[in-house]
């Protein structure tokens, strides 16, 4: 009877350790892998003359070329997510989130942050989401007069997810993060790979 308790006991806690380490999916209340949630910006005009006005009050998504479409639902195509202005996350630099629909899913998400110098502040808000990275790496970048900074390129290699921080990408004051389904993560790689074979052929 003992061993039986004993057992049952720690199924329990088996059960909730994995229960509370599940791997969180989303960005910003978007679930990563599933079909969007919000719905497409407001449009003015028609055919080639179609924009967006930017007149929402809630989030939504706009197309990158709204006129190209000629049907609502989202397929395989990069979009731009627009949050309520008040809601808009201090760290984006543009103020809005670059993201990838593949089979109409949300594949892969991409923050553009204002570099070097909140670098610091907006890897601690990856920490505590998504936990400590699997890679660290540190090192010293320069601008063009030579002054050297303390910089960083950070990875999360997880079970659902991939995601890789630059605070220093292209230049100091423009970071990147991409958050992506490990799905997208292989394809991209893969893709990568082949792009790298063909130039050596050539």
């Amino acid at each position: 009877m003992k061993k039986i308790i004993k057992l049952f006991a720690t199924i329990i806690v088996f059960s909730l350790s994995t229960t509370s380490f599940a791997q969180d999916m989303t960005v910003f209340g978007l679930v990563l892998g599933e079909a969007l949630s919000i719905p497409e910006c407001q449009k003015r005009g028609t055919g080639p003359t179609t924009y967006y006005p930017h007149f929402d009050k809630n989030t939504c998504y706009e197309r990158k070329f709204p006129n190209n479409y000629n049907y609502s639902r989202l397929q395989n195509e990069f979009i731009d997510v627009y949050f309520e202005s008040q809601k808009t996350p201090w760290f984006l630099k543009y103020g809005y989130l670059d993201a990838q629909i593949v089979d109409g899913k949300l594949e892969r998400v991409s923050i553009y942050t204002n570099g070097l110098e909140t670098g610091r502040d907006f890897l601690n808000i990856l920490k505590e989401k998504y936990g400590t990275p699997t890679s660290y790496e540190q090192f010293t970048v320069q601008n063009k007069l030579g002054t050297t900074f303390d910089s960083f390129y950070s990875e999360w290699d997880l079970e659902g997810i991939y995601l890789h921080f630059d605070p220093a990408f292209g230049s100091l004051d423009h970071g990147a993060a991409l958050i992506e389904t490990r799905e997208n993560h292989k394809r991209r790689m893969k893709l990568i790979e082949e792009q790298k074979n063909k130039e050596m052929k050539l």
